[in-house]
């Protein structure tokens, strides 16, 4: 039996990032995690074909971390775990072009196994990849914590604008209570993905589960109450006036995603979803100068 303890939370994030070659792109990434005080982060379609240190450096700071990637296949695709070895300590692995399964131990106590996936998005194939997964938990039989781009949704209710798959849908629940993973909920969103265009199209297609039970379920609540709290609060002081517009910015374009997920904006509305897009896009690019000159400031010092 193990006693709870709040220095055993773990902030695990999963992105599904869309490419890591910007340099806006990885500025963004790295004060999310900074700010967030992140432990583990998943990222899907990297669309990097090699990720070496200095790339898995540049996402995560100067703060201690292992990495484990995959290279992209074709056009799209690529996988990226970095954690703290402080938080999780790796003995083994497992990995292919779609998953990275990492077993070890957090804070040198609990066994478990961390997945990274990318789901296929041919339900004709889907089924094999779900049953692949399944077979590993005979070498890795520790509780599982999985996150990442599934392809796919559990009920109907999380897909709107789009049509959804009968048979997709059924082997997804089937590998779920196979595994007997709980769904893990969502703060402050109901979906994950927007096709970002005029008719937008939303689907709840990104997902964490787990099977830890006990102090670890305990755990993974608390901490999901926490960070929906700290999710509510900027760092508006780092940058001044550049990072207050930022904020406001995005919590207009928030604003307008809530109410499009809701109904269809009007005419007026897109249009200045489309401005202040532009807006957020351009203080981003700000930020990431000033974070430029400040690293150069302190090298100088």
């Amino acid at each position: 039996m193990y006693n709870v303890r709040i220095c055993l939370f773990v902030k695990l994030i999963s992105w599904s990032v869309r490419g890591i070659g910007k340099p806006e792109k990885r500025g963004r990434i790295k004060k999310l995690l900074k700010d967030r005080h992140i432990d583990a982060a998943f990222f899907q379609e990297t669309k990097k074909v090699v990720v070496s240190d200095f790339v898995a450096r540049r996402l995560w700071g100067n703060r201690n971390m292992e990495f484990l990637s995959v290279d992209l296949e074709g056009s799209a695709g690529g996988l990226l775990c970095i954690w703290d070895p402080g938080v999780f300590q790796l003995s083994g692995s497992c990995c292919n072009r779609r998953f990275i399964l990492l077993s070890g131990t957090l804070y040198n106590s609990f066994h478990c196994v961390l997945l990274n996936i990318y789901a296929l998005n041919e339900v004709s194939n889907s089924s094999s990849f779900w049953n692949a997964l399944l077979n590993l938990k005979v070498s890795f039989p520790f509780p599982w914590c999985l996150g990442g781009d599934f392809n796919e949704i559990r009920h109907m209710a999380d897909r709107v604008g789009c049509s959804w798959r009968d048979k997709g849908m059924k082997q997804l629940n089937e590998f779920i209570d196979a595994c007997e993973l709980n769904d893990l909920p969502l703060y402050g969103r109901k979906y994950t993905w927007c096709n970002a265009q005029e008719a937008q199209k939303w689907s709840r297609i990104d997902r964490k589960n787990s099977n830890f039970v006990g102090w670890v379920s305990y755990i993974i609540h608390q901490k999901l109450k926490h960070l929906k709290l700290e999710l509510k609060i900027w760092n508006s002081d780092v940058f001044g006036n550049v990072s207050s517009k930022l904020k406001a910015a995005e919590d207009e374009l928030h604003a307008l995603d809530i109410t499009a997920e809701a109904r269809e904006l009007l005419v007026v509305e897109k249009g200045w979803k489309r401005e202040v897009k532009g807006e957020v896009w351009k203080l981003y690019r700000m930020v990431e100068w000033l974070w430029h000159q400040k690293s150069r400031l302190n090298w100088s010092l």
